[in-house]
């Protein structure tokens, strides 16, 4: 095997490393932003019901998340915190339940810690943080 080859097999592989390594970043970027636009939405619904208003649409999209994230969130965050993520989504997503409780502070108050939550999941998937 000449030196060039092994120079040219070198290289390749430098560069389906560094492909691997652009590809997991943008699928980092992918999850941290479904994780901050689900903060987003929670927080949203939040403040409805702080303005006594019914958070239209919003416990269908919840729903739809918790159902269909297991897989992307197993990838990038721990398997508690996944599973606690999920478990969490899927309770907000009761928010037609929830909001007859709307005016007693620890519902707002659960809502708001939930958004928390994924706002900094959001964070720490982007900045390649799993543990």
């Amino acid at each position: 095997m000449g030196f060039g080859l092994v120079l040219e097999v070198v290289k390749s592989g430098i560069d389906l490393v560094m492909k691997g390594k652009k590809l997991q970043l943008e699928e980092r970027e992918v999850v941290s932003k479904i994780l901050s636009e689900i903060s987003q939405l929670i927080n949203s619904t939040s403040e409805k019901f702080r303005k006594n208003e019914y958070p239209h649409n919003h416990c269908q999209t919840l729903q739809i998340l918790a159902q269909n994230l297991h897989e992307t969130l197993k990838t990038h965050l721990p398997p508690d915190q996944a599973k606690l993520l999920l478990e969490s989504l899927s309770e907000a997503s009761l928010v037609e339940r929830e909001f007859a409780f709307r005016h007693e502070p620890e519902t707002i108050q659960t809502l708001e810690i939930v958004a928390g939550n994924f706002a900094a999941w959001s964070l720490l998937v982007k900045s390649g943080v799993r543990n």
